[in-house]
Formats: structure tokens, sequence, C-alpha cells
């Protein structure tokens, strides 16, 4: 979940400043945009996220780094509703606060291969 709750703040803050940055989709939303397009033959897995050690000091560092950078660009935007700049730092200071407390790993990804149906 901790990569989960990142990547939706991050999208949160790239959304803030103009850029589109889509929250991670769950698995049956997946799915089923899948079913719905123009595909036949088509076969999914499930990836799990790795398997290192959720407190690697590397690891740790490297996401902290990334969660300043986000800081970094709340501050540079421009003018915002009252208080949004407020929770966006507020919501990246408890992201933070829980991965400092139970880790990291990286969110498991859906490998889809399909066959496009031809075009009518």
């Amino acid at each position: 979940m901790s990569h989960v709750l990142l990547h939706h703040w991050w999208a949160e803050v790239d959304r803030a400043g103009g850029t589109f940055h889509a929250e991670t989709f769950g698995r049956e939303s997946i799915r089923s945009l899948l079913v719905s397009t123009a595909f036949t033959k088509t076969s999914w897995d499930e990836i799990q996220g790795d398997e290192a050690d959720p407190f690697d000091l590397e690891l740790l560092a490297e996401i902290e780094r990334v969660i300043e950078s986000y800081r970094l660009k709340i501050a540079a935007l421009g003018s915002m509703t009252p208080g949004t700049r407020e929770a966006l730092e507020a919501r990246g200071a408890t992201i933070g606060e829980h991965v400092r407390k139970v880790g990291f790993r990286s969110a498991p990804s859906i490998f889809f291969v399909g066959t496009k149906l031809p075009l009518r």
C-alpha cells in the first residue's frame, strides 16, 4: 500500500500543477477495461512487486528523495484554492511517516497480452 499511497499523492500533486497523472487502477478495474476492449486471445498475469527488504536503507533514502522532490513541486505551484497547498503538504508528510513505519515495496503489476481485433 505504501507504493499506492505514494503514487496517488504524486498524481494529485502533478494534476495540481497541470500535468495529467492518473492514480493507480485496481485489479478489477484493469480487467474490466481489458475485457471491454477490442482484443481477442487475451491473458494476463499478476506480477508481484519486488521481494526486497521493505526497510532497505538505500530504498528508503530514494523514497525520501522522491518525496522531497514532490514537496518542492508543491512549493513551486502557482496560486491554488485556499488550503489545497497545505493539504498536499500534510498528505505528503503523513505518507512519509507511513513509509518510515511500515516500509516500502513496489505494487504488483498486471502483464496483459492480447491480439487486437481487425478494424471493421
